[in-house]
């Protein structure tokens, strides 16, 4: 078919629109696995370290070791400072993840404005996203 060579040549990229939409450079399907299994961890740690410290201490040590690894992982593959502002992103991600845990009868309500409002802004960051440069 017409174009499909260079539909095909874009089929990858696409997986990677965010990191790469924000910093403009390129991240593979591997190191995409390594940072959705360290964001997994995440909540193994903060289990097992609950079992032993509270949950408040427990969920600062977890956040904590998943942001820095993170963030220098970032650094790494990304060769550049806009690495910190992905870090930045993180921190503000678990704070809100974190006061969203501390409502109990708002939670719900409140996570999902917040869905929604995050993706408000990616459909309106998307919206020029296929035209030609």
């Amino acid at each position: 078919f017409k174009g499909s060579a260079d539909a095909a040549s874009r089929g990858p990229k696409t997986s990677n629109f965010p990191v790469e939409y924000i910093t403009k450079r390129s991240i593979n399907l591997v190191q995409y696995a390594v940072i959705a299994c360290s964001l997994l961890l995440f909540y193994v740690l903060l289990l097992a370290f609950t079992e032993f410290l509270g949950f408040g201490f427990s969920y600062i040590l977890a956040t904590l070791m998943t942001i820095t690894a993170l963030t220098l992982y970032f650094r790494g593959i990304l060769k550049s400072k806009s690495a910190n502002l992905l870090g930045v992103f993180l921190i503000l991600v678990y704070c809100v993840n974190y006061l969203l845990l501390g409502m109990a009868t708002y939670a719900l309500l409140a996570g999902s404005l917040v869905i929604f409002a995050l993706l408000s802004v990616v459909m309106y960051m998307t919206t020029n996203s296929n035209k030609k440069s």
